[in-house]
């Protein structure tokens, strides 16, 4: 066999298991759930199922909920928060990354299996908070709480800080910075960050100045923390 018809032929053959993969994966994304095939109301009216399901039994206290979505700097729809009655609230991820799912993730991770309370601060150099939550005390650096009790103790919120912040038909945002979380609305072009009630360039990204974010949260991708 000449090298002309050798070269020929492996061609043939590498065009047709490209071919053929190109088949098998396409057959297989096409039995997983994307994020993008459900409109924003169905992902609310699915949360709310979900969440319906795992909070509202006998085993919880819980006996109502209402779920938000929750948008970044570019009114993305990124995740949603849960009120829950009579007191609690849980922020939920959407995962917009399929691929995750191909390993047992749902579309909807839980930020924590237990929200803990929190405290409104501004970030102050060089200053150290301390908070008692459920007899345990952790340290906080660079920071200075803002809303104190008549013992000088910082006042814990266990609803959420839309809640908290009595946020009622502005849009709400959960706006990633530095790897951590801030909640905000948007007012007069600028955001207001809930946790300090201070307000926020639009760029908020650029500037130099640190910004308070929540505590005790993050995304961790794995089946335990589906909603």
């Amino acid at each position: 066999m000449s090298a002309f018809k050798v070269v020929r032929n492996l061609t043939i053959i590498a065009a047709v298991c490209a071919i053929v993969f190109l088949i098998v994966y396409l057959v297989y994304e096409s039995k997983f759930e994307k994020s993008s095939d459900y409109t924003e109301t169905q992902h609310i009216q699915r949360v709310t199922d979900l969440a319906n399901k795992r909070y509202l039994n006998d085993d919880t206290d819980y006996t109502e909920l209402q779920v938000y979505p929750l948008y970044d700097e570019n009114d993305k729809l990124t995740s949603f928060l849960i009120e829950l009655k009579p007191v609690g609230f849980m922020y939920v991820f959407l995962n917009h990354n399929s691929k995750l799912n191909h390993f047992g993730n749902g579309m909807y991770l839980q930020s924590t299996s237990n929200i803990k309370p929190w405290a409104r601060y501004v970030v102050e150099t060089d200053n150290d908070a301390y908070l008692k939550i459920r007899n345990t005390t952790y340290k906080f650096n660079d920071r200075r709480w803002t809303e104190l009790d008549g013992n000088d103790m910082p006042i814990l919120h266990e609803t959420s800080h839309f809640k908290t912040a009595n946020i009622q038909d502005e849009k709400r945002y959960f706006l990633k910075y530095r790897s951590k979380y801030i909640p905000a609305v948007k007012r007069n072009d600028k955001f207001l960050n809930l946790i300090s009630m201070e307000y926020m360039d639009i760029n908020y990204k650029d500037e130099i100045i640190d910004q308070p974010t929540i505590d005790f949260i993050a995304l961790i991708p794995e089946p335990a923390f589906q909603l």
